[in-house]
């Protein structure tokens, strides 16, 4: 009831509900949470009957307070309702408000509250981001920052993954999937959760994908393709490899089959209630972009629904602080030319929204003849050629890095039956040119 009577008061000045109850003994309006466990059925509360005022945060200064806190801040931004977290100003250098009460008395508690009031007149206010907010911020970049591809040649001219979003773009057929699989299953490999969110490819061939890739990686003179493993070729060495990725991935790596009818809030909500569930910060994998549904509006064209799509995906990545990988195809009529902005489809909301865009292509574009006007026979002919090589020779050209160096390339050998990517040899990292 006084949950109730607190939300619905009418926004006089500024409402505040701050989550302890020793607020009281200081003269604030408070709201006990009772327990962190509390802070997703306070949401759902806050849901149902949106607050008039600004709410103030204060969960306890220790690991799962800060773990509430955040909980709490991201569902609050989801519902674009206006608060503070003051934990840190309202707390100091105590655990909770009620050692600070103990420590200094009603009078130093009661005039930290009014500050943080105070505050709230001026809620984006540089330098209480400064005393307050940044360093949780930074606390909270560095538990996404350092994590590795698993390619070093990418690794080291990319220094890294971020959590931001990151778009993969090819043309048809070139393994886009095959290389997104690949750095799953090697993020995963390297103790991180990975969510696969596959659109159109189902569970069993991707994973015969990955088992094919391992059988190769061990005994080439051993290989067995993808699709034999789906049609029940099962050795001893498909056995093997299963134990081998079982081992590698441990509990890690789950796939999910979507359908036509997936969309981001779909993908948003299955990750925010893993991140409950596990305590962990997955990276993300979509495959792929054209196939996600719009929200609500069907009549929207195309450029719209992409551009939508791709807002919501950077806001999913902001909002839970993770790692949002999204494949996407390129036009068809940018075939014969090398991956540029242009080649992607309605690339407006992507050149834009995206924090980092990898473009897979064949190594053969960077020829003369691509330069020269005309002759598009010889041009298909040499792109058909490079696609039935074993290996292809495939170069990842980084169009955006909002995080570093931009407009590197790296080169990779792609051998297609196989599913399996290595970084070339002979080739300089960042230059694009043989050593």
């Amino acid at each position: 009831r006084r949950i109730r009577d607190v939300l619905a008061r009418p926004n006089v000045g500024v409402s505040v509900p701050v989550f302890h109850p020793d607020i009281l003994q200081a003269g604030g309006e408070a709201i006990a949470l009772n327990s962190v466990s509390n802070a997703e059925a306070l949401l759902k509360k806050l849901e149902a009957r949106p607050p008039a005022g600004t709410l103030l945060l204060c969960l306890d200064n220790d690991e799962a307070g800060t773990k509430a806190a955040r909980l709490l801040s991201d569902g609050l931004q989801r519902l674009n309702v206006c608060y503070q977290n003051c934990g840190p100003m309202i707390c100091g250098e105590y655990k909770d408000p009620n050692e600070r009460l103990t420590a200094r008395g009603g009078a130093d508690l009661a005039a930290a509250l009014q500050e943080a009031i105070a505050r709230t007149a001026r809620p984006d206010n540089t330098s209480f981001y400064l005393d307050a907010l940044m360093q949780d911020e930074i606390d909270k970049f560095r538990e996404g920052y350092g994590r590795k591809t698993g390619f070093a040649n990418l690794d080291k001219s990319a220094g890294g993954l971020y959590p931001g979003l990151y778009v993969i773009a090819a043309i048809s057929s070139l393994g886009k999937t095959s290389f997104a699989l690949q750095i799953a299953d090697q993020i995963a490999a390297a103790g991180t959760d990975v969510i696969f969110f596959s659109l159109e490819q189902s569970r069993l061939e991707l994973v015969s994908k990955s088992l094919a890739r391992i059988i190769y990686q061990a005994d080439p003179a051993h290989a067995v393709t993808a699709l034999k493993i789906r049609q029940g070729y099962i050795f001893d060495e498909t056995l093997d490899a299963i134990a081998d990725y079982k081992e590698a991935i441990q509990d890690r790596l789950s796939i999910v089959e979507g359908n036509f009818s997936c969309n981001v809030s779909y993908i948003r909500e299955y990750t925010r209630q893993y991140m409950q569930r596990t305590g962990a910060k997955p990276v993300i994998f979509i495959d792929y972009l054209q196939i996600l549904q719009g929200e609500a509006d069907r009549r929207q064209s195309t450029k719209d629904l992409i551009d939508s799509t791709i807002t919501e995906l950077k806001r999913m990545s902001r909002e839970l602080d993770i790692t949002v990988f999204v494949i996407s195809s390129l036009n068809r009529m940018n075939y014969l030319v090398p991956v540029s902005f242009e080649a992607l489809k309605e690339s407006g909301s992507i050149e834009y929204s995206a924090d980092v865009i990898y473009g897979l292509q064949l190594r053969c574009i960077n020829d003369d003849l691509f330069n020269k006007e005309g002759k598009l026979k010889e041009k298909r002919e040499k792109i058909r050629d490079a696609k039935a090589a074993n290996p292809r020779e495939i170069e990842l050209l980084c169009l955006k890095n909002r995080y570093g160096i931009s407009s590197f390339s790296c080169y990779f050998d792609y051998y297609p039956a196989n599913d399996l990517f290595k970084p070339a040899i002979g080739y300089e990292d960042t230059e694009g040119e043989r050593r």
